[in-house]
């Protein structure tokens, strides 16, 4: 759509070259020319501004391109308006000149759309202003302590955004995910060009200290740890549930046993576990059997 506008402007001037070096005088237009130039500029216009509030409506940028066309039509059509009126009271040159400046205007529109859409295709940020706006929608939402990464690119005249939202280390896996649909909900709610949004969770103690955990021991290796301490103290029984919570200070690890396992053999597990030196606590929870 934007080369239409190089093309319109490049014919334009040619022809108005042409036709000003031109050594025979060029006929006096019919003043009822000024008339239907008058109409078409009325009707280029209300589909201008019409096409125009549609694409902003949208965010559609084919919309805006076509909006901006329809104004070129009614540019040309004031060049003629120009031109005829000129050419009655004998300035038959102001013709030709209003149709060269209607040319440079539709070129400028030309490459104005033309960056436009190079900026999508290569995949433009959104402006400064509105990650910022984005940050605070986000900070806003329950149980986010902060925005540690914010990404954004555009595409097909929607936005994509990608956002790191610092939790509280000591929530389960569920609540973190639960809090980061909120927040994508909430953001794509409240800003309408926003097609869709990828939420990270990062744990965290403080708000401003994300947790580097990426030393600490994976859960298989804990896992096999707890076993093997539990078949080393003769416990036949299956070892008990781990959960596992990860913070910079270290790995704070909850055993959760049932009724069967007893009391002594989960506090002489938690015990022989304490001597882990990738633990930084330890903690006993009771699941109740049926039978109990």
């Amino acid at each position: 759509m934007e080369l239409v506008f190089f093309l319109t402007a490049f014919l334009l001037l040619k022809d108005s070259w042409l036709r000003l070096g031109a050594a025979e005088a060029t006929q006096l237009p019919a003043l009822q020319g000024a008339a239907i130039a008058a109409l078409s500029i009325a009707g280029k216009e209300w589909i201008f501004r019409y096409t125009l509030a549609a694409s902003e409506r949208l965010n559609s940028s084919l919309l805006k391109a076509n909006a901006w066309h329809s104004r070129s039509d009614a540019l040309s059509s004031i060049a003629v308006l120009i031109g005829v009126l000129g050419a009655s009271l004998g300035w038959l040159w102001m013709d030709l000149a209003a149709a060269a400046v209607v040319a440079l205007m539709i070129a400028r529109l030309g490459w104005a759309l033309c960056r436009d859409s190079v900026n999508e295709l290569a995949d433009r940020a959104l402006p400064t202003q509105r990650h910022a706006e984005i940050i605070a929608l986000l900070n806003d939402c329950p149980g986010v302590l902060g925005v540690s990464v914010l990404r954004s690119r555009l595409s097909g005249g929607r936005a994509l955004i990608e956002a790191h939202l610092l939790v509280s280390a000591n929530i389960s896996v569920s609540e973190g995910h639960h809090i980061g649909e909120r927040a994508a909900s909430t953001l794509k709610s409240k800003q309408r060009d926003i097609s869709e949004v990828l939420i990270h969770i990062d744990p965290v103690v403080k708000a401003d200290q994300p947790a580097d955990t990426s030393g600490q021991p994976s859960r298989e290796f804990v896992e096999e740890t707890v076993a093997m301490l539990w078949r080393k103290l003769g416990n036949h029984e299956p070892p008990p549930t781990v959960m596992l919570h990860y913070s910079a200070g270290g790995l704070d690890v909850e055993l959760f046993g049932t009724n069967a396992s007893g009391d002594a053999a989960l506090s002489s597990l938690s015990a022989a576990l304490s001597a882990e030196p990738w633990l930084r606590s330890v903690q006993i929870f009771w699941q109740q059997t049926s039978a109990d």
